[in-house]
């Protein structure tokens, strides 16, 4: 007994250093636009927020999607061989890819682009720069999860955030920042992230270089789904963006409305981002130990509820704190941000309740039931949208995105029940 409780101790206090480093990171990502709001005033960062989501449009369709496959893949590949070479062949030419493919985008629709953000055409060429500082980032981090480095992963997310912020800060001092220039901290950022951390990488584990034809085609099949989820999953967490920015023309939403509802929803996609830390987590122990049923039923009846937990006590914070919080750092300009964020995070309780499912469905290579449900909660999410936004304002816009996360999870709950215990020979009806 005394042995099994230190090994929980022990696994606790891994997954609280992984989840404190993440959070860490992801609080001075959270913290630089609330630093922007207050040197650039509602209306430029609602420029602002126009250009990061171009950026991150982008960065759905060519980056964030190849993180899972990567992951699932060289995982099971060093389990088996002892290397990551083939897997980490692949990613690198889609890496190559992307980066290309994201420059002919800026050369050829500058212009669709530079109109949409309100801004010079000449400007995109800091989300060109801002997507390859992301790609510099993504890489390593990837690399330190398949080689079960997790705590160096973490903290390879907080120094990239660290270094966000006080590029900010710098660029501010210089006398050089504004609603364009502050992407530069993505690639100086990247680049800081590349220095520390890819001289701690096991580089006899990348090599030889190898493309395989059978990996890559179950790549191609396993990442396809992963595709449209992610591009799916973008539209949930920026579409209110695009919705809001359609009304502007109608008189019933600003541009200042825009930096408004989007730095009390910057707090909520953080703490997504800290449900997706777990995931993160999680996903090579369960990509591993898929077949052995007792380690599966253990994550789920024992590891989930307490990082549930403790996760409910972190949103109870929030909640009690924001009305305070935004006014005291930003005064009565932001006070309607608060009550945006409250809202949300109903929906962040249901997004950390449903996370911990997604490892086991692309341990099993279902990675059609994700985007699915995605694209299911992104067109419902859309169709309120449309409804609430002009009845309600920016506060209908944060309830047309809970009310897309609480249909996800009844989603997932009836599916995991019904399909996904009986093949896992868990056995019983409780998660």
């Amino acid at each position: 007994m005394w042995a099994k409780l230190k090994q929980d101790l022990g696994s606790g206090k891994a997954l609280l250093q992984f989840g404190l480093l993440s959070a860490l990171g992801q609080g001075f990502g959270v913290v630089t636009p609330f630093v922007l709001a207050d040197l650039l005033g509602s209306d430029r960062l609602g420029t602002y927020y126009l250009i990061r989501s171009a950026l991150f449009l982008f960065v759905a369709f060519l980056l964030t999607w190849m993180q899972i496959p990567f992951v699932v893949f060289a995982s099971q590949e060093r389990r088996q061989t002892g290397r990551i070479n083939t897997s980490f062949s692949l990613q690198c030419v889609f890496r190559m890819a992307s980066v290309m493919a994201v420059s002919a985008a800026i050369l050829v629709g500058r212009t669709t682009v530079a109109q949409f953000a309100r801004i010079p055409p000449d400007g995109v060429i800091f989300i060109l720069l801002a997507f390859a500082g992301l790609t510099l980032k993504s890489t390593v981090g990837d690399l330190l999860l398949a080689m079960d480095q997790r705590l160096k992963n973490a903290l390879a997310e907080f120094v990239f955030g660290l270094a966000c912020l006080v590029g900010v800060v710098a660029l501010y001092l210089g006398n050089r920042l504004t609603e364009q220039t502050v992407f530069l901290v993505y690639p100086v950022s990247g680049l800081v992230v590349t220095v520390v951390f890819g001289g701690t990488l096991d580089y006899r584990l990348l090599r030889p270089f190898v493309l395989d034809k059978r990996q890559i085609l179950e790549m191609i099949a396993f990442s396809k789904w992963l595709f449209i989820g992610t591009v799916g999953a973008y539209f949930i967490g920026w579409q209110d963006t695009f919705v809001l920015k359609y009304f502007t023309s109608t008189q019933i939403i600003s541009k200042a409305d825009i930096g408004v509802y989007n730095l009390g929803c910057e707090v909520f996609r953080g703490l997504i981002m800290l449900t997706f830390v777990m995931y993160t987590y999680f996903l090579p122990f369960v990509s591993e130990h898929i077949v052995e049923p007792h380690r599966i039923q253990h994550y789920l009846s024992h590891k989930r509820p307490r990082v549930i937990l403790l996760g409910l006590l972190v949103l109870a914070v929030c909640f009690v704190a924001a009305p305070h919080g935004f006014v005291l750092l930003k005064g009565p300009m932001y006070a309607a941000s608060a009550s945006i964020l409250r809202i949300l995070l109903v929906g962040a309780a249901l997004a950390m309740y449903n996370v911990f499912y997604e490892p086991i469905l692309h341990a099993i290579k279902r990675p059609y039931v994700n985007p699915t449900v995605t694209v299911v909660q992104a067109l419902l999410h859309l169709g309120l949208d449309l409804i609430l936004v002009p009845k309600m304002g920016i506060q209908g816009a944060a309830v047309a995105l809970c009310a897309g996360y609480a249909a996800r999870v009844l989603i997932y709950e009836v599916y995991f029940r019904t399909r996904v215990r009986p093949l896992l020979g868990l056995g019983g009806s409780q998660p």
